[in-house]
């Protein structure tokens, strides 16, 4: 990978979900309470909780491509709208998973290859993209993620960090 396809990004906020009107259509973030681990231990959960926000982030350019297909092939509006839904979950997924990793001390500021944020169609027929997407992203990808969220769930105590882990699950 060339240096070149390298961006940082910020995940920061300006407070837009406070405004009247916005809370119905976002999660609140839960109370997090005081960490008392050891640095090491410490460091290996905040990088496990950038991963999770890179992981969604990507999931939301992943959903944009979703959606654009959907639209040149003249899908119903009602899947479009769909998709559009399916775009603003991994939105706050990610913003919950930045919650955090920020409370576990990110400052947030996340690598990607721009080829993942691009989402770049290619050559192959619209369906087939779409058909590719289905399959192996949606049914597959996104099945074994589930299941594995379900049983991180059934085995981890209930805390602050398994309640964004639950919300990935609805």
């Amino acid at each position: 990978m060339k240096p070149s396809n390298l961006l940082g990004l910020d995940f920061d906020q300006i407070g837009l979900m406070a405004l009247p009107g916005m809370k119905r259509f976002t999660q609140s973030i839960p109370e997090f309470g005081p960490i008392d681990i050891e640095d090491d231990v410490l460091a290996i959960a905040r990088r496990g909780w950038e991963d999770r926000l890179r992981s969604e982030y990507v999931g939301v350019m992943v959903m944009r491509r979703f959606h654009g297909l959907l639209v040149d092939l003249n899908a119903p509006m009602d899947l479009q709208e769909v998709a559009l839904v399916m775009t603003l979950q991994e939105q706050q997924h990610t913003r919950l998973c930045a919650a955090a990793a920020q409370h576990l001390g990110s400052p947030l500021h996340i690598g990607f290859d721009l080829s993942e944020l691009q989402q770049a169609r290619d050559n192959t027929p619209i369906e087939n993209q779409l058909w590719v997407m289905i399959i192996g992203t949606l049914i597959c990808g996104e099945g074994v993620a589930f299941e594995l969220v379900k049983h991180c769930l059934s085995e981890l105590p209930r805390t602050s960090f398994c309640e964004v882990l639950r919300s990935k699950k609805c």
